[in-house]
């Protein structure tokens, strides 16, 4: 279910926030998936690496997780700024694909809109806390 949102969300391009609040609405099954991924670090990992080799947008899955995990946002974020299995991931695409590094520079450093359009999803779906 995840990836097939995923998929939705890259296919349309920045309208990141539309796909997300679609999916808390109507994907019910969403959350317990993306909640199960980053608790296991098993899921996630073979989603992003599907999607990095296929795509090479690995902030899309990332900033995906952050929005739908509610409770489970400080643990994604840990994951990615203290480089850890995630980011060493995203390591081994940088040195087969250059153009990776700069949005996975962005996603770790700052996250800048994105963080901000997580943040207020999660704050506008406080059901997301019912984990």
């Amino acid at each position: 279910m995840l990836f097939a949102i995923c998929e939705t969300a890259i296919v349309n391009c920045g309208k990141l926030f539309a796909i997300c609040e679609t999916a808390i609405v109507k994907e019910g099954m969403l959350l317990g998936i993306c909640e199960t991924a980053i608790v296991k670090w098993v899921m996630l990992f073979a989603i992003c690496e599907t999607a990095i080799v296929k795509w090479g947008m690995l902030f899309v899955i990332c900033e995906m997780a952050i929005v739908n995990c509610g409770e489970l946002l400080g643990i994604c974020e840990m994951a990615i700024v203290n480089c850890g299995e995630l980011f060493a991931i995203c390591e081994m695409v940088i040195a087969k694909r250059g153009m990776l590094f700069a949005i996975c520079e962005m996603v770790i450093a700052k996250r800048g809109m994105l963080l901000g359009i997580c943040e207020t999803a999660i704050v506008k779906w406080g059901m997301l806390f019912c984990v």
